[in-house]
């Protein structure tokens, strides 16, 4: 039986929707590659509240010496550093004054509180991923690039006071995650995943490991 060239042109109307359609499906749920730039605007801020007894000027850093105060860097917007905007869970409530995360703690254990939170309030200026997913290269506000192999071995660094931070890159389905633990501290995950179709690359934060855990969004655009 020969078909007809009605029933060959609807069969194959149906065969290029199916294709399409396969093609969008394909294209909503790839993982994301290229690059990326933080778009702070858009972007949770990190005001970070952390004071020693009697500071009552503003944050006290939290990094390395050196480096600028807590409020501030690529991930802070200007109302942030205004105090006027702050990260979901970082409202300076009494859970996390500097006195009641030091009643009961070591200056050590202490350290390692700041050291996480620095981690976390740290956002990339430009996030890279190859196009075979194998890589990702995260360049801060000062131009310094860290690449990470994503195939979720660990790797650690000693930091300024002996301590270790360890970090590792994997894929979850179409999902980047990027897990730093800090050695007696806390554990940021970021979460990378393209939204709004496919034009926003969004990075879900997740901070444990301090008196309760926290948890914020930030943005990059192409």
């Amino acid at each position: 039986m020969i078909a007809s060239p009605r029933r060959v042109r609807f069969t194959a109307a149906l065969l290029l929707l199916a294709l399409g359609a396969a093609n969008a499906l394909h294209a909503q749920t790839a993982h994301p590659t290229g690059a990326w730039r933080l778009d702070t605007v858009r972007s949770d801020s990190l005001h970070l509240p952390f004071r020693e007894p009697g500071d009552s000027t503003g944050p006290r850093p939290i990094g390395p010496p050196g480096e600028g105060r807590g409020g501030e860097g690529p991930g802070s917007s200007p109302a942030a550093a205004g105090g006027a905007s702050v990260a979901p869970g970082m409202e300076g409530g009494p859970g996390y004054s500097g006195g009641r995360y030091r009643r009961g703690m070591t200056d050590k254990e202490l350290e390692r509180i700041r050291q996480t939170l620095a981690l976390a309030r740290k956002a990339p200026a430009t996030i890279e991923i190859d196009a075979e997913g194998r890589s990702v290269k995260l360049t801060d506000r000062l131009g310094f690039e860290t690449t990470l192999a994503i195939d979720g071995r660990r790797s650690c660094e000693s930091v300024y006071d002996g301590s270790e931070i360890c970090t590792r890159a994997s894929w979850s389905d179409e999902t980047l995650v990027i897990e730093r633990r800090v050695d007696g501290g806390g554990r940021v995950t970021e979460r990378y995943t393209l939204g709004l179709g496919g034009i926003r690359l969004l990075s879900f934060v997740q901070v444990d490991g301090l008196l309760q855990p926290l948890e914020f969004t930030r943005q990059f655009e192409r």
